[in-house]
């Protein structure tokens, strides 16, 4: 088989086997040798089984959309992966490679006929001191889909940099026994060399990519105002129960947005604009008790010689309209600051002016469960019409204020719904 347009690949594990970060690395390694690609990541909530997949997909044009199958898919273990069943589909001419130790293959993947290849990734792993399955799992990617073992140094040794050379050597090995596992097996799924290149690439999150797409378009050849945190532009982790990072991606630096025509405001002052009509907060007092921000977030120190906690994710901040005879409406993002906080900061805001409606994800999944009661209970002070949760509210969450504040008042957000107010 010739060179592909494209070539999709899905990794797959539970909960702190390193499937994200696998894909992280294979991602920045198709990056910086000169391919485009796009990267989704999913996970299971706890209360789903804690399962997570990196779906990603290479070409040498621009990449736009998922495939619509995956050309290989890797089980570094198999335990609740056919939760993602309709959303990892492989065909016939697919190569599917797991653990034997990880479990059962996927019903829809072993009826799918796709060609199954068992390595024991798990075992290799034991001949490096320290040695991780996904590591080897990264080497048999890596090696399957053309790249060279050393081109994943390159963003393994920037990761794992402050971890200490043992991890970043540890890492190298397991990549090269992966590597070395698959030097027989046959996968003539291949990409075309890269359109040689001077630009500047960014890797961005999706919604960075919306962001910048809206700056990219210059807004009629003049700037547009981008109002940010001086925090924002801090390098962010979550540490897993295991103790290692899960690293987020960088906001692109003042100057790269800049340079693709925004102007930025860059403060921790509230701002008004849209000719008054839209207000962004300044940063939001935490005034609750039993809100804690966002546990296990860390971001890089000042002078970068280690990681720090950032639970509380002071950048956060909210935005809000007055709609006119009903009052403001407060957008709240994820409210990692505490959806209480944040309606309780409004308030205090514009103290004249009713809260009508709060939209936006109020983060109530994972370990902030616990404080489903104290919310939905001091939530109801604020009297709203309306409330739009998000998706990261979660299922609890969701049916604990349907009970408090009934179906008229609670109407849970989704892709493409309009609210009129």
């Amino acid at each position: 088989m010739g060179a592909m347009p494209s070539i999709s690949i899905a990794i797959v594990g539970s909960g702190g086997t390193g499937a994200l970060t696998t894909g992280n690395f294979l991602f920045e390694a198709a990056s910086a040798a000169g391919w485009q690609g796009i990267f989704i990541r999913t996970l299971g909530p706890q209360i789903r089984g804690g399962e997570a997949a990196a779906l990603l997909r290479f070409a040498v044009d621009p990449v736009e959309s998922p495939p619509d199958h995956y050309d290989l898919l890797i089980g570094v273990d198999w335990l609740n992966a056919h939760r993602f069943g309709s959303e990892i589909k492989v065909a016939p001419n697919s190569l599917v490679i797991g653990d034997p130790r990880g479990g059962d293959v996927p019903p829809i993947v072993a009826q799918s006929g796709a060609r199954v290849i068992e390595i024991p990734m798990k075992e290799l792993a034991k001949g490096v001191k320290d040695g991780r399955p996904n590591m080897v799992a990264l080497g048999i990617a890596a090696r399957l889909l053309g790249f060279t073992a050393e081109q994943l140094f390159t963003p393994v040794e920037k990761r794992l940099a402050d971890k200490g050379k043992g991890a970043i050597e540890s890492s190298r090995a397991a990549i090269k026994i992966g590597f070395e596992a698959v030097s027989g097996l046959k996968f003539d799924n291949k990409l075309p060399p890269p359109k040689p290149s001077k630009a500047k690439r960014w890797l961005l999150s999706g919604n960075e990519a919306s962001a910048l797409g809206a700056i990219r378009a210059r807004n009629g050849n003049r700037t547009v105002p981008y109002y940010a945190h001086p925090g924002m532009f801090c390098s962010r982790a979550m540490r897993l129960p295991n103790g290692d990072l899960r690293y987020m991606d960088d906001v692109p630096s003042i100057a790269d947005l800049t340079t693709q025509g925004a102007n930025v405001i860059c403060t921790t002052e509230p701002q008004s604009f849209l000719d008054d009509l839209f207000y962004v907060s300044g940063e939001i007092p935490r005034v609750t008790p039993f809100e804690r921000g966002l546990p296990g977030q860390v971001r890089k120190t000042e002078d970068g010689s280690g990681w720090e906690p950032d639970e509380l994710l002071m950048d956060e901040r909210w935005l809000a309209v007055n709609v006119k005879g009903k009052g403001l409406v407060v957008l709240s993002a994820c409210s990692h600051a505490g959806i209480v906080n944040v309606l309780e900061h409004a308030r205090n805001s514009f103290a004249d002016t009713p809260l009508h409606a709060v939209v936006g994800g109020l983060h109530l999944s994972g370990a902030n469960e616990a404080i489903i009661p104290q919310t939905v209970s001091a939530m109801g002070e604020f009297k709203l019409a309306q409330i739009a949760a998000g998706h990261c509210t979660g299922w609890r969450a969701i049916s604990e204020l349907a009970a408090a504040f009934g179906d008229k008042a609670l109407v849970p957000t989704a892709v493409g719904k309009r609210y009129t107010f």
